[in-house]
C-alpha cells in the first residue's frame, strides 16, 4: 500500500480540478406539505462546483450501469472535486441540462475526486 503526503494529495486534487471544464449546480430534492395531505417537490441548491461529464459507452461497467436502468436512458459519468456536496437522488444542472444522480462511486483510493453516475432528466 502506497502512502502519499498531504502535499502530494493536494497537488493531485489540483490536477483533477484543472481538468474539470464545466460548472455543475447541485440541488437536493425537498418535499413540502401542501396542507391538504399531499406534498410538492422542490429543489434547494446545495453547491456550485467545477465538473466534467463523460458519456458511458455500451461497454461501460460502472456496476453494469446500475444494473438495468431503463435501456433508453443515456448514462453519464460525472467527475467532481473531492469535497463536492453531492448525494444520491440529487439533481445537477450542467450547461442548461438537468441530470439525476443514480449512483455514487465513493470507494476509491486517495479521494482526489468524486465519481457519480447520472442520467438526463427529460
Amino acid at each position: 500500500m502506497s502512502v502519499i503526503s498531504g502535499l502530494m494529495l493536494a497537488q493531485m486534487r489540483a490536477m483533477v480540478l484543472a481538468r474539470l471544464p464545466d460548472v455543475a449546480v447541485i440541488s437536493a430534492i425537498t418535499n413540502t406539505s401542501d396542507g391538504a395531505g399531499g406534498w410538492s417537490e422542490g429543489l434547494v441548491t446545495s453547491g456550485t462546483v467545477a465538473c466534467r461529464v463523460d458519456p458511458l459507452g455500451a461497454n461501460a461497467t460502472e456496476s453494469q450501469v446500475v444494473v438495468s436502468r431503463e435501456a433508453l436512458e443515456v448514462t453519464y459519468r460525472l467527475t467532481l472535486p473531492h469535497d463536492a456536496p453531492i448525494a444520491q437522488n440529487n439533481r445537477v444542472v450542467i450547461n442548461g441540462r438537468t441530470y439525476e444522480v443514480v449512483a455514487l462511486s465513493i470507494d476509491h483510493s486517495w479521494n482526489v475526486s468524486k465519481l457519480v453516475i447520472i442520467t438526463e432528466v427529460r
